[in-house]
């Protein structure tokens, strides 16, 4: 029997529009949602080690100069050497100061001896004249001459200390304990003490100061972290650890002994000083090395990935994730980097969640998937 040929008309016409609905519902399905890593916002406590760049500067600089002219015999150091308190640096011609040494012995000697003679007249003169055998005249002379001996012993001695003196000058030892700079004068120099000639400068580099300054702008959200107890530090001068070129560690802590009041207008930047142990000479002055302060501890603070921060035209921003897995675009306020992450200053709270990786792929607004965790299994591959 035939079947009717408006039946098959009516058979193709519903397939054509079922095949249109199946198109049409394809085209308006929306596409995959892209795949992010997500992370939960807190408030943490957190250790923070800030590093600042430094510049090692010898404790005290010490100019060694002639005090007695003469030729200047031998040196004593090696340029660059590291030398003890009291080692002898120069010797300068001693022997017209031995000279004068005998000649002010003898001088003292001879004081003595004229005090001696003048003192027995006195007394003798003293008897006679209580027996009225002197005029009071004669009294006068011999007690004159008495006063006279003893002003002339007194000077004899001090002639005598001064040649004493002078003999230990021709040596030339270190005031301090340090580091002997290029010499300024050569043996076989004639030094004389009318301009005080400069023979070498010596640094004292135990202890050591390191010289360091702090941004303008970090040193004001330091005092306000500090202010309102977000940031935390032991009590009494802050003490730091100094770190070599290679990473390697001073091994002896260093205290912040200076902080300038005021922030420097050629820099922006404020001065600060590190007074450090250095018995082993192991620095040098003028060497660079970072200073890192320590024990700062960060209070309840939220604190994200950098890569989770981006720039926008509103300035910088982050991707908030809300209850429906979807993207909101958010502008926050950042305080400062501190190592692979940033301490926001506001627009995020705890609770919340963001996107840290993956942003390229998503448009605000836009629904997202979470990324698995590292080591999970698909539903379909645990199941088997």
């Amino acid at each position: 029997m035939k079947q009717p040929r408006c039946h098959w008309n009516y058979c193709i016409i519903a397939a054509v529009c079922a095949l249109a609905a199946c198109s049409s519902q394809q085209s308006q399905q929306e596409p995959p949602s892209p795949v992010v890593e997500i992370m939960d916002v807190a408030e943490s406590d957190a250790d923070w080690e800030p590093e600042f760049v430094g510049q090692t500067a010898g404790f005290l600089e010490v100019e060694i100069r002639a005090r007695v002219g003469g030729i200047l015999e031998k040196r004593t150091f090696e340029e660059g050497q590291f030398v003890k308190q009291g080692t002898q640096l120069f010797q300068i011609d001693p022997v017209p100061y031995r000279i004068a040494l005998k000649r002010a012995q003898g001088e003292l000697a001879q004081a003595e001896a004229r005090l001696e003679r003048t003192r027995r007249e006195h007394l003798r003169i003293a008897a006679l004249f209580t027996e009225d055998a002197v005029s009071e005249k004669e009294r006068d002379d011999v007690e004159m001459a008495f006063k006279e001996a003893e002003a002339d012993l007194q000077v004899a001695r001090a002639n005598l200390e001064d040649a004493q003196v002078n003999l230990g000058y021709t040596r030339v030892d270190s005031p301090i304990a340090g580091i002997v700079r290029k010499e300024s004068c050569s043996v076989g120099t004639l030094v004389n003490t009318t301009d005080a000639s400069l023979l070498t400068t010596m640094v004292q580099v135990d202890p050591l100061y390191v010289n360091f300054s702090v941004p303008g702008a970090d040193f004001a959200r330091l005092k306000h972290l500090i202010k309102n107890e977000i940031l935390t530090r032991p009590e009494g001068r802050q003490q730091v650890t100094i770190v070599y070129p290679d990473g390697s560690l001073h091994p002896q802590p260093g205290t912040i002994v200076f902080t300038d009041s005021a922030e420097d207008p050629l820099t922006a930047t404020v001065r600060s000083k590190v007074e450090l142990a250095n018995p082993d000479a192991a620095l040098m002055p003028g060497q660079f090395v970072r200073v890192r302060p320590r024990e700062l501890r960060l209070k309840k603070v939220v604190l994200i990935p950098r890569q989770a921060v981006f720039t926008t035209q509103q300035g910088s921003s982050v991707y908030v994730v809300d209850r429906e897995m979807k993207a909101r675009l958010r502008q926050v306020t950042e305080h400062m980097a501190i190592g692979t992450q940033v301490l926001i200053a506001a627009g995020l709270k705890a609770g919340e969640r963001i996107i840290t990786a993956g942003m390229m792929k998503v448009q605000p607004g836009a629904r997202v998937r979470q990324a698995a965790a590292a080591g999970a299994q698909p539903p379909a591959a645990a199941a088997r």
